[in-house]
């Protein structure tokens, strides 16, 4: 008997501590200027630079972003994505002052969208290659 009391308290003891973790694990939200600030949006895939100021072109790019700003759970440590098969670096401006950057990538056949040293955010085919097309016009 004495041995299931130690069972049961060891086993609630662990639970204990892995709920306890898992509840205050830290989360991560993109940290974006207002769309209002922002003059500018700068994108860049390999060679190709494409500088945007049009207010309808800048509120799409943020839509498309803001679809997938959930919290994340994966942080970012660098300050540029770690071998991504395609990157696009999507740079946001005030005036002639950079505000931020972001990158969506693909690697190993799934998208994403990171903030350097904030998180890392799993999107959808469809925004990864919006953006590419806002790229290409």
């Amino acid at each position: 008997m004495k041995k299931i009391s130690v069972v049961i308290v060891v086993l609630i003891v662990v639970i204990g501590v892995l709920a306890y973790l898992f509840l205050n694990r830290e989360s991560y939200n993109l940290k974006l200027p207002n769309q209002e600030q922002i003059v500018s949006i700068k994108l860049e895939e390999g060679i190709g630079i494409k500088h945007i100021s049009s207010k309808n072109t800048i509120a799409e790019i943020y839509e498309i972003i803001l679809k997938h700003n959930q919290n994340s759970f994966k942080k970012s440590t660098t300050d540029t994505p770690i071998k991504p098969n395609t990157l696009i670096k999507i740079s946001f401006y005030y005036d002639n002052e950079l505000a931020t950057y972001i990158y969506f990538y693909t690697k190993n056949s799934k998208y994403y969208m990171e903030q350097p040293f904030n998180g890392i955010y799993e999107i959808n085919q469809d925004s990864f290659e919006k953006m590419e097309h806002l790229l290409d016009e």
